[in-house]
Formats: C-alpha cells, sequence, structure tokens
C-alpha cells in the first residue's frame, strides 16, 4: 500500500518540476480549467432538481392513490320512541270571569257608602244611598195631578155620555125639535101643493096648451142665457192679442143680441098667457117649489140630527182620550224607578275591587266594580299566524311570577271572530294584527288574583311514543323523498357505512320532526349532518365525552 502511494505522489512531484509555460499558453490553459470547472457545477445542480422533482411525485402519488383515505368522525344520535308537542306561547292578565261596574245616572247626593274595597258581597246588597228627598216630592206631586186628571176626566166623560144619550132618546121618540118643525112644515106644504093641483086639473085643457107655450119660451130663453154665459166666459178669459179675440167679441155680442130676443119672446108670451097661469099654474109652481123646499128642510132635519149625534160621540171619545193618563203614568213610573235606583244595590255576588262613590259627591257615573274573584279568566292577544292552530277548548299551562314554577290548568274558552278593532272602530288589517282571546282557570284555589301578569303555553298538537329526529337530519333525495342516513355496519372487520332510509314525515315542532320507516328500528344512529356524506360512504361515528355516539 506504501508502494502504491509512493507511486501515485511521484507524478505530481515530477509535475511540479516541469518547466514555466509561456504567458499565452498559461491564458490558453486557465480558461480550458475553468470551463471545465462551470460544465461540472452546473450538470451537479440539474440532477439535484430532478431529484427533488421525483421525490415529490412520488409523495403526491402515495397520497392520491397509495394512501388510504382520512374519515372524519360523524355526529349522530340513536333513534328513541319520545314526545312531541307544538305550543305556542302567550302572556296575559287575570281577570275576573264576571265583572259588573255600577254606573247611576242620577244627580241625587251620596249620602252613604256602606262598603269599601276588598269587601265581600252578596248579589242585592246596598252599596250606596243617595239622597231621594227630591224625587219623594216630584212622586207626590205627579201622583196628586193624576188624581185631579183622573176625576176631570170621568166627570167630562159622564157629561158627554149624558148628553149623547139624551140626543139618541129624542131621536128615537121623536122628540127632536127641529125634526118636529120640519115634519110640520113639510106636511103644510104638501096640503097646498095638493090643493093647488086640483085646482090646476080642474082647468087643465084650458092651461095646457099656455103650459106648453110657456114652457117653450122658457127653454129657448134657458138656451139663450146658456149661449150668452159661455160666450161671455170665452170672451173673458181670451187674451187681447189672440187673432181670435175680436170674433169671441162678436160671437158674445150675438149671444146677447140672441138672449134679448128670447127674453122679449118670453115677456110676450108671458103678457099673452101670464093671466091664465097666474091664478093656477104658478100657484101649483109656488106649491111645488114651497113642497119641494119643505121637503129639502126636513132631511136637512135629519141629517142635522145625525150630524148632532156624530158630534156628540166624537166629543165623547176625545174626553175619553184628554182622560188618558198614560204619558203621567210613565212619567210617574220613571220617577219611581229612579227613587228605587237611589239605592244602589250590588248586582251579583263577588268582590267589591274599586270603589269610586264618595259621601256628599253627586252620585252619577261609575260608582263602583264588584268582580267575582273565584271564578277567574285571562285575557290575552293571538297573533294572525297563530289563530288558525288555536282552537277553543285545547289546553292551556299558566305560571306567573308571584307563584314561582307552580303550573295550573286551563282552557282556552273565547276567541274573537275578528281582529281588534282600531281607534275608529274598523277591524285592524295592517301591521301587528291580533285577536281577543281568553283562557279559562279549571283550578278555582290557584292563589292567582285579578291584574296578575302571567305566562301561558298552549299545545295545538301532541304525539306520544313516536320517533323523531332534529330537522337538519332530513334531507331530500332526488326523487324528492324524505330520508334520513342511518350508519350500518359493513364487513366482519366493523366498519360502519351510510345508508339513505326513506321516511314519512310527520308533526313537526321547532327543533324535531315525526318519521316513521318499516327500514328502521329502535337504537339506530341516525347522522345528524347528513350533508357531509353519501349512500354508501364509510362512516365512523363520534364519541361523546362518556364514550358513546354523539
Amino acid at each position: 500500500m506504501t508502494q502504491l502511494l509512493e507511486e501515485q505522489q511521484e507524478p505530481v512531484l515530477e509535475s511540479q518540476e516541469l518547466p514555466e509555460l509561456p504567458p499565452a499558453l498559461q491564458k490558453e490553459k486557465h480558461r480550458n480549467d475553468s470551463s471545465r470547472f462551470t460544465k461540472r457545477h452546473f450538470r451537479k445542480k440539474r440532477l439535484i432538481l430532478y431529484g427533488i422533482l421525483l421525490v415529490a411525485a412520488g409523495a403526491v402519488a402515495y397520497q392520491l392513490f397509495l394512501k388510504p383515505p382520512v374519515i372524519l368522525p360523524a355526529a349522530s344520535t340513536p333513534l328513541v320512541k319520545t314526545d312531541l308537542q307544538n305550543e305556542i306561547s302567550l302572556t296575559g292578565t287575570v281577570e275576573s270571569a264576571d265583572s259588573v261596574m255600577v254606573y247611576s245616572d242620577l244627580n241625587s247626593f251620596i249620602q252613604q257608602v256602606n262598603v269599601k274595597v276588598g269587601d265581600r258581597v252578596e248579589a242585592g246588597q246596598v252599596l250606596a244611598q243617595l239622597d231621594t228627598t227630591d224625587l219623594e216630592l216630584q212622586i207626590a206631586q205627579q201622583q196628586a195631578e193624576l188624581n185631579k186628571m183622573g176625576q176631570q176626566s170621568a166627570l167630562s166623560q159622564q157629561m158627554r155620555e149624558r148628553e149623547l144619550a139624551n140626543a139618541q132618546g129624542d131621536l128615537a121618540n121623536g122628540l127632536d125639535a127641529s125634526i118636529i118643525s120640519a115634519e110640520n112644515a113639510l106636511r103644510s106644504a104638501q096640503q097646498e101643493l095638493n090643493n093647488a093641483r086640483r085646482d090646476l086639473e080642474n082647468h087643465q085643457d084650458d092651461l095646457d096648451h099656455a103650459d106648453d107655450v110657456m114652457n117653450a119660451a122658457e127653454k129657448a130663453l134657458s138656451r139663450a142665457s146658456a149661449a150668452r154665459d159661455e160666450a161671455k166666459r170665452k170672451f173673458e178669459a181670451a187674451d187681447p192679442e189672440d187673432p181670435n179675440y175680436e170674433e169671441l167679441r162678436q160671437k158674445y155680442n150675438e149671444a146677447e143680441d140672441a138672449w134679448d130676443v128670447a127674453f122679449r119672446d118670453w115677456q110676450a108670451k108671458d103678457t099673452e098667457y101670464g093671466s091664465d097661469l097666474s091664478s093656477y099654474s104658478r100657484n101649483y109652481r109656488s106649491a111645488r117649489v114651497a113642497y119641494e123646499n119643505a121637503l129639502a128642510a126636513y132631511n136637512a132635519a135629519q141629517n142635522a140630527s145625525d150630524q148632532n149625534l156624530e158630534n156628540l160621540e166624537d166629543q165623547l171619545r176625545s174626553a175619553e182620550i184628554d182622560g188618558d193618563t198614560t204619558a203621567n203614568q210613565i212619567a210617574l213610573q220613571q220617577s219611581q224607578k229612579n227613587l228605587a235606583d237611589s239605592t244602589i244595590k250590588a248586582p251579583i255576588t263577588g268582590t267589591v275591587t274599586a270603589v269610586y262613590a264618595k259621601v256628599g259627591a253627586p252620585g252619577s257615573g261609575l260608582l263602583f266594580v264588584v268582580e267575582n274573584t273565584d271564578d277567574l279568566v285571562i285575557k290575552t292577544e293571538l297573533k294572525e299566524y297563530d289563530v288558525a292552530s288555536v282552537q277553543e277548548g285545547m289546553p292551556v299551562q299558566i305560571k306567573s311570577d308571584a307563584t314561582g314554577d307552580q303550573v295550573f290548568p286551563g282552557s282556552v274558552s273565547h276567541i274573537a271572530p275578528t281582529a281588534q278593532k282600531a281607534a275608529d272602530g274598523s277591524t285592524q288589517s295592517s301591521g301587528s294584527v291580533e285577536f281577543d282571546t281568553e283562557v279559562r282557570l279549571e283550578q278555582l284555589d290557584s292563589g292567582l288574583r285579578v291584574g296578575m301578569n302571567v305566562r301561558m303555553t298552549v299545545v295545538t298538537a301532541e304525539r306520544k311514543g313516536v320517533w323523531a329526529v332534529p330537522y337538519d337530519a332530513l334531507v331530500t333525495d332526488a326523487q324528492g323523498q324524505s330520508v334520513v342516513y342511518v350508519a350500518r355496519p359493513e364487513g366482519e372487520e366493523g366498519g360502519m357505512v351510510a345508508v339513505a332510509v326513506p321516511v314519512t314525515t310527520g308533526l313537526e315542532t321547532d327543533f324535531y320532526v315525526e318519521i316513521s320507516s318499516d327500514q328502521l328500528q329502535e337504537g339506530d344512529q341516525i347522522l345528524t349532518e347528513p350533508g357531509l356524506t353519501a349512500p354508501g360512504a364509510p362512516v365512523v361515528l363520534a364519541q361523546s365525552a362518556e364514550g358513546s355516539s354523539l
């Protein structure tokens, strides 16, 4: 070995002893040596880079193809039977179911107040007494006026009845003076007419011709009079500006002239035949006119007598109407009612919860409030979106700050048919629409008092002994079917995979939904975050602090 080292060292010594090269050759030699060194250094860096890239590619291939995937723990909940309830929370105020405000509209002063707040009263018990002095005097005056009116009415009716009875008796017995006088006048006129007719009949042959002539003249004169009167009426009614005015004037003048002719003819015939008629015919005519007048007077007397009876009957009815004291009796009844109302009584059995009456103050307005504190209700309001879920008769759980955690049973007793009214009386239709609601307490000795604020829970739906899962555990598959993911064992190594199980949903609460399926069984682990897995994916259940699956 020493020999070999020696052999290797000798050429080095020999090379150190070589003669020095010229400067030009030395530069060329130095450039060649540098070039060789640079090429060797660059080749070394490239080899190192290739090695790094190769190592990185191998690591990526390992991660992608050779290394097993990392499975994150999945949250789950065991499937167990439970009870579900849908609830609505309300607040309200305790009030009496039977509360009466005792008013008075009388202006009398209060003389006495018999109760104070908190007193127990029975229906009909006197709460206060108003002054009744003026009312008693008023009632006495009204009663006196009624008695006076009754006596006056009775006397007036008696007088009218007597007058009517006398008139009816005179008429029935033929004692009516006006009728008797008319009958006598009619009888005398009848006798005179008979005598004149007899004289006329004895000279009838001589007078027939004269009578015919005079009748014809009288008829002609009557027709001329009628024609003249008609022409005069039309002429006087015509307008002077009317084109027919002059023609109407001429017709009127012609009618006037015709009447003059008829009248002169009647006068001439009357002169010629009047002497014959004056003694017989005119006597007959006068007698006939007198008889007709007497007959008319008799009929008038009869009518007057009948009218007198009707007037007497009307006067009797008027006396009866004047004697009607209904209005005065109503006024008296009102005064008597006011007298009775002056004694303020309790309308119901209960407790006096407010007293506004004061001795010496006017008795008008609100005086007392009486409430049945044994029968309590709670006034509350239902929101528009809750009113469809709540029905009368639904059970209610009631709590108050005054009674701690104690729960009182109740039920919904009334829901208003319309929403609360606005100030102008119209139904409120915008903003917060609410419906007045009453809840009746079912426990009489609850300890709750009128005016307390309470919290209530209305159970609108309930399911007992059903499977339920959180809302987030329920998903919908591609076919629109509701499913849950269940962690089921796979293989013999204890591994688990996610299995999609179709379910039918039922009652929904704020946090849970009822499910049912013939593919589920008690204790199945339901994945509560199904969005992080897929059907058939391996599953590792997360462990709770006690070591059980979440």
